[in-house]
């Protein structure tokens, strides 16, 4: 499971756009983007650095969202309730709007 975490997260930094170039690290993006503060636009995030098909860019979207699943599950396992109640309330006013 950790070896398949893992490769997840390289392959994730190795095939998309780091979001935050000029620090350390590489914060790849993954899921919904609202575009830049100039030009707001809803959609899906077209970070990918390579040309990939869509079968393996859909299978490796999937792998991501299983990873951060599981790293939030394992969170809400192991965090104080009232850190993990706070994050989900977001996502509930969200849903609402």
């Amino acid at each position: 499971l950790l070896a398949w975490y893992q490769q997840t997260i390289d392959t994730a930094c190795s095939e998309r756009r780091d979001v935050r170039p000029n620090h350390p690290g590489h914060m790849a993006q993954i899921g919904w983007n609202a575009g830049p503060r100039h030009a707001r636009v809803w959609g899906p995030a077209k970070s990918y650095t390579k040309k990939l098909d869509t079968e393996t860019r859909v299978e490796h979207d999937l792998d991501a969202v299983a990873a951060l699943s599981l790293t939030w599950a394992v969170t809400k396992a192991v965090a104080p309730s009232n850190l993990s109640d706070h994050i989900e309330n977001v996502g509930k006013i969200e849903n609402r709007l």
